[in-house]
């Protein structure tokens, strides 16, 4: 008898699905979407927070290896001009101007004389530190974060977590690494560990992406969306509000 009930118990923990609404919740932490988030991303549209976050997480990093790459080598020119050569900026831009060739000579006094070679060479390495910060830009990524738009694929939703070995170039095994995908529509959506255990899996969602990187940016449960589910009015916007540390009161535990 004990035993019959433990089935029943077990049968009805596998097929039991969780409400919408909590399930949402539980997306947008994982996928770290908020309520106005979605409800941008109902109408295709990338929201503001969400463009900075991918900004910051995806292209910040190499473009401003690209900016300070290009930058450094003018400002040591002119902090050669400052120190060594008796000629304000102004006389030197407009020097420039008037002959390119300036550039590359230093002038002291009424004597004009090239610039040490070590010089030349230490600014020479600047395009090619350009160059490398330029092919780390996820480009696919920019042109998302440009558009600004969001495509939405509707259906059954399944996940997988798979592993791989790593090798060296000699063959020899090295770490395991993971990856963790949501399967919709024939099409592979790559996602985060707490996205992978999020999911509830054989429902049916509505899964926000952009459109040439695939990065998921929300989804939500198909059923919220058909009941006009406003995940706003149900708390969903405490997801972006700061945590308020716990109090204790006397007596209470």
């Amino acid at each position: 008898m004990q035993e019959h009930v433990a089935a029943l118990a077990y049968l009805e923990y596998v097929h039991i699905q969780p409400r919408s609404e909590n399930l949402l919740l539980a997306l947008g932490k994982a996928l770290e979407f908020t309520a106005a988030d979605l409800l941008d991303n109902r109408h295709g549209k990338l929201h503001p927070k969400q463009f900075e976050r991918l900004a910051k997480a995806r292209v910040a990093y190499p473009f401003f290896g690209v900016i300070l790459s290009i930058l450094t080598p003018i400002i040591l020119r002119i902090g050669w001009l400052l120190a060594v050569e008796d000629r304000s900026v102004f006389r030197f831009l407009m020097g420039v101007v008037a002959d390119p060739a300036t550039l590359l000579r230093q002038s002291s006094g009424a004597m004009e004389q090239p610039i040490p070679y070590l010089f030349w060479a230490v600014l020479a390495i600047f395009p090619l530190i350009t160059m490398n910060y330029l092919l780390r830009i996820p480009w696919n990524v920019f042109i998302d974060l440009v558009n600004r738009k969001v495509q939405c694929e509707a259906g059954l939703t399944s996940h997988r977590w798979d592993e791989r070995r790593m090798r060296s170039r000699k063959g020899r095994e090295g770490d395991l690494i993971s990856s963790y995908s949501y399967f919709l529509n024939n099409k592979k959506f790559s996602v985060n560990r707490a996205a992978f255990e999020a999911l509830a899996p054989s429902l049916e969602y509505n899964l926000y992406y952009l459109p040439i990187s695939k990065i998921v940016v929300s989804i939500e449960p198909k059923e919220a969306a058909l009941k006009e589910f406003d995940p706003a009015s149900k708390g969903f916007d405490l997801l972006s509000a700061p945590k308020r540390p716990a109090t204790t009161q006397m007596g209470f535990r």
